[in-house]
């Protein structure tokens, strides 16, 4: 059992037999897993071969009405790439130069470059790389963690998407986010959310959503929003503004070491309009807003 939080108590107890519970900041530590250091110091985890978006991946999708692959991507499309970009332009605007660690299935890495930002799209696998590369025409890279001088203050933004819940030590993870990052640089990020006072026993007997994010050797860590807070302190985020997360049990932030700007819908349609090839991805973007205010409408 790993005996201290990232935190650096060590106020642990048994939440249940694969989790234990930090007392100081509510963090959920999987206690079940071998090769955690391993995976944070060269992103090498087993899980994650090509296996994990082929049959796993697709397996949870199709529990949704996704036959394939395809329909996967049309669903993000329509979806989460869509909500992310509309918060992101709020605060950050093409060319950017941006990082997507994680990328999935590519769409959101797809309309940033289409929007005008200047994005790097990062994947673990070779082959899923290569698979996203030929579906979307889009390039994707391995991510190694990195403190040296040359990688330092690279890009306006890092977004990770359902990404942190995987990495068993977070510190330095950050720690590299803070030397990729420029001083006023963002970063945009979207995991599980622990809830207030989470007890196993109630969430079993509510059959609380939350409970399917409980994948011991994949979810290493889950957080509430105030070890979400206390994380990005540390790294030296003080500005933190929480949106709406698309589901309700997850958490969606951007965080920053300088004070956000915000841009108005105004300036966000002029930047992007006056590119034109950024033209008919704005336009969906437009489109989606309408039907999300529409929906919002007639509820």
């Amino acid at each position: 059992m790993n005996q201290q939080c990232w935190c650096g108590r060590d106020d642990l107890h048994a939440w249940n037999t694969e989790y234990t519970m930090c007392r100081s900041c509510g963090t959920l530590i999987d206690n079940t897993s071998e090769y955690n250091a391993a995976y944070v110091e060269n992103f090498c985890n087993p899980l994650y071969d090509q296996d994990y978006w082929y049959k796993k991946m697709l397996q949870e999708y199709q529990k949704i009405g996704c036959k394939n692959f395809d329909d996967v991507i049309l669903y993000h499309f329509r979806e989460r790439a869509a909500y992310w970009m509309h918060y992101l332009l709020k605060h950050l605007l093409p060319p950017a130069t941006v990082i997507e660690i994680g990328c999935g299935v590519g769409t959101f890495a797809y309309w940033l470059r289409q929007l005008g930002f200047d994005v790097t799209a990062t994947e673990l696998n070779p082959a899923w790389r290569s698979f996203v590369r030929k579906k979307l025409a889009i390039e994707v890279s391995d991510y190694q963690l990195s403190s040296s001088p040359e990688n330092c203050a690279r890009y306006d933004a890092v977004f990770m998407m359902d990404v942190f819940e995987h990495l068993a030590n977070p510190l330095d993870m950050t720690a590299a986010l803070c030397n990729e990052l420029k001083e006023d640089g963002i970063i945009m990020l979207q995991m599980p959310q622990v809830p207030d006072d989470a007890e196993y026993s109630r969430l079993l007997e509510q059959k609380a959503s939350f409970l399917r994010y409980l994948l011991p050797g994949e979810h290493v860590r889950l957080y509430t929003v105030l070890a979400a807070r206390r994380l990005m302190m540390r790294a030296g985020f003080r500005y933190m503004l929480f949106y709406p997360s698309i589901f309700h049990d997850d958490m969606f932030f951007i965080a920053s070491r300088r004070p956000l700007k915000y841009y108005d819908d105004d300036m966000i349609r002029q930047t992007v309009l006056a590119n034109p090839h950024a033209v008919a991805a704005y336009a969906a973007l437009e489109n989606f807003r309408r039907l999300v205010a529409q929906t919002q409408k007639n509820a």
